[in-house]
């Protein structure tokens, strides 16, 4: 599995104790494996941005606030 490539980025959410992952594709790969590669994808990136923050204040693309329409999607699903 690990000599699969994403083809497409998506989004990844950890919530409530679980990890949505949403919109990445890969080639001949199961639904597990293509899971399986976002999540490594997305440790990835985090660290890349987190080592850039701790490096030089300011940087990273790292953000305490959640944009609007996440916050209003995640808050409608804790009202089901």
């Amino acid at each position: 599995m690990l000599d699969k490539k994403l083809k497409k980025a998506g989004t990844i959410l950890i919530h409530n104790g679980m990890i949505h992952v949403d919109g990445f594709e890969a080639d001949d790969c199961m639904c597990r494996e293509v899971a399986a590669l976002a999540v490594l994808w997305a440790i990835g990136k985090m660290q890349q941005e987190l080592v850039a923050m701790i490096a030089n204040p300011g940087e990273g693309n790292i953000g305490m606030d959640l944009p609007p329409n996440v916050h209003k999607a995640l808050t409608e699903i804790n009202q089901c």
